[in-house]
């Protein structure tokens, strides 16, 4: 996957109202269509993977036999998420 590694840095910028506008480090200074598209590939899939850090804590965090349940669901999750990020 082609994605910018490292920090990611959000910037704001303020309208008149005070309204913010968001820009991230990476759309500044793009390096190449193929990464710009993997870092957006990546951004739309950030509600999944949140969901499925989620579930995976709820995983780990859950006594036995309670856990067995979960973590089916959280490697569920974990395929769904990665697959949104790496465009499958």
């Amino acid at each position: 996957m082609e994605y910018t590694k490292g920090e990611w840095k959000v910037r704001a910028k303020y309208d008149e109202q005070g309204w913010p506008t968001y820009r991230l480090k990476w759309m500044d200074n793009p390096n190449d269509k193929v990464e710009v598209e993997a870092n957006a590939h990546l951004i739309a899939a950030a509600p999944a993977l949140y969901e499925a850090l989620e579930a995976v804590d709820d995983y780990l965090s859950a006594p036995y036999p309670e856990n067995m349940k979960l973590k089916q669901i959280a490697a569920d999750k974990l395929v769904t998420a990665l697959a949104l990020a790496r465009r499958e």
